[in-house]
Formats: structure tokens, sequence, C-alpha cells
């Protein structure tokens, strides 16, 4: 991992996604289920990112659960599926 960024990474959010990823990978080799693509970026209010917010379970329901809670936004409001 640290030979990844031995050269400037672009920005601040490219190095977060690559310590994500990484992160993502550890849990999977322990056996946890990782979706990829439903780390929900935390940011401050001028937009700079804080941190990725993610779920990992060794049960398929726990992530089932993960994804529904993903339809809703913070303010309530419901994706509507088509």
């Amino acid at each position: 991992m640290r030979q990844e960024f031995k050269n400037a990474p672009a920005s601040i959010d490219e190095v977060c996604r690559k310590i994500t990823n990484e992160y993502n990978e550890n849990l999977r080799k322990l056996g946890y289920v990782v979706i990829d693509g439903d780390q929900i970026p935390v940011r401050t209010d001028k937009n700079q990112l804080l941190y990725y917010l993610l779920f990992a379970s060794k049960d398929p329901k726990g992530n089932e659960f993960w994804q529904k809670i993903g339809l809703i936004n913070p303010h309530g409001q419901r994706r509507l599926l088509f």
C-alpha cells in the first residue's frame, strides 16, 4: 500500500478512495461482504470529504438492510425505483 502513495495523489478524495478500497479488500479477506459503491461520503458544510461510511457483514440479511437504508436520504425522502 505504501508504494501506491509514493506519487503525489491528485486530491484528498483520491487518497480516501484508495484507503477505502484497501480497507474493503481486507474486510473481504476476513470473510465480510462489502458492497462496492455503497459507501456514503460524509462531508463538511464546505463539501470537504471527512470519511466514507460503509457497512460490512457476514450475514446477507445485513447487507440487504444496508441497501434499503441507502434508498432513504438524510431528510427521510425515499428514492423511486423503476
